[in-house]
């Protein structure tokens, strides 16, 4: 069986999908319940109803309603378990949308450290802020010319998680490789 998924996007000119999962389908059609994979994408799950467990890298993340998990890129995981009456939504988008422009001080400052980085390869939430966010990106993507304002809400969701994300013990080395980085950007601007 294949692990890697490749997230087909209705639009590959805004490549950001979100998920409707239930113990019975996946819409639009992906991997869904019990179905270990990994993909490039940064992931959002946010549980609607019900309980959800994921396993992301052999780690167990137990789930309620309004809980929110965070899937770093390239991160094996699946959800392991669904309540009968559960569902969630996953939001799934390249973590290029929140560097502005290539090779941007902001991807290095405040995207690369946190998506580069061993010890975040998942973060669980019970914030309403950040539920409150992916509940309007949700709301929006099947409109028209929203494309600017779920931008937007998916900075607002990344800059509201860096402050959980800061609190992570960092390891020596990843602690000195951020530091480089640091030190570089100051050389360029």
């Amino acid at each position: 069986m294949e692990l890697h998924e490749t997230n087909n996007y209705i639009d590959d000119l805004f490549p950001i999908g979100i998920y409707h999962v239930t113990p019975y389908q996946c819409i639009p059609h992906g991997r869904g319940y019990r179905d270990l994979h990994w993909h490039e994408e940064l992931q959002y799950v946010l549980v609607l109803k019900g309980t959800v467990t994921f396993q992301v890298n052999g780690i167990d993340y137990h789930l309620k309603e309004n809980d929110v998990l965070f899937i770093n890129k390239s991160i094996l995981h699946v959800s392991t378990f669904m309540s009968s009456n559960s569902c969630y939504i996953s939001l799934n988008f390249p973590e290029k949308l929140l560097d502005f422009y290539p090779n941007s001080r902001i991807h290095y400052k405040f995207v690369s450290p946190y998506t580069d980085s061993c010890q975040l390869t998942a973060y669980q939430f019970n914030d309403s802020f950040i539920s409150e966010q992916l509940l309007s990106i949700y709301s929006l993507l099947n409109q028209s010319n929203k494309e600017y304002d779920i931008a937007l809400l998916i900075l607002q969701l990344w800059k509201k998680s860096i402050h959980y994300f800061e609190k992570l013990e960092l390891t020596k080395e990843e602690k000195e490789a951020i530091k480089i980085i640091q030190e570089e950007c100051k050389k360029v601007g």
